[in-house]
């Protein structure tokens, strides 16, 4: 018994270092997301919310903002309050967060996408349900330098050739914690 809670306590203790990691340090805080991520002041929201850690998404007009499509899962999620106005729940009919979970991420299977890549940065990004409700439409911004993600199926290749969803992080060279092929 000790030792399975011993387990279980250091698997919790790698989930939040993990979350740090993958969420990226920033030093300021503001409504809605930016290209620089800020976890202080984490919360544990509890509810339906939108996972776009492994989006594809699309540049809309005037080149700042995507377009991404996530799919919408429910239980425990991570925000920063301080870019939802301060509620795990919009006020808007229609309207959920982007926030992040581990749900469907692999240990070891982050892609590492070097300066220059362009991707999306959801986190905490208002949504809007599609119809039927287990999707939802983000619109989030479109951000340029190195980041990792848990989607693009670990193929370096897919860094250049898609906007994908991830977190700033400093990364020479591509790969990261993909499993060797």
């Amino acid at each position: 018994m000790q030792r399975e809670c011993f387990r279980r306590g250091v698997a919790g203790m790698a989930a939040l270092a993990a979350v740090v990691l993958l969420l990226g340090v920033a030093a300021r805080a503001e409504a809605g997301p930016t290209c620089e991520l800020n976890v202080k002041g984490l919360s544990a929201c509890f509810g339906a919310y939108a996972l776009c850690d492994k989006a594809v998404c699309k540049t809309l007009p005037g080149g700042t903002k995507v377009e991404c499509t996530c799919p919408v899962e429910e239980g425990v999620s991570i925000a920063n309050l301080s870019q939802t106005n301060g509620t795990c729940t919009p006020t808007q009919k229609g309207g959920i967060y982007s926030f992040f979970s581990f749900k469907g991420i692999q240990a070891g299977s982050l892609l590492a996408c070097p300066s220059g890549s362009k991707w999306a940065q959801c986190w905490n990004a208002p949504c809007e349900l599609q119809p039927g409700g287990k999707e939802a439409r983000c619109v989030c911004p479109l951000c340029t330098h190195s980041y990792v993600t848990p989607g693009g199926d670990c193929n370096p290749a897919n860094c250049g050739s898609q906007i994908m969803v991830g977190a700033p992080f400093p990364v020479k060279g591509t790969g990261g914690m993909c499993p060797a092929k």
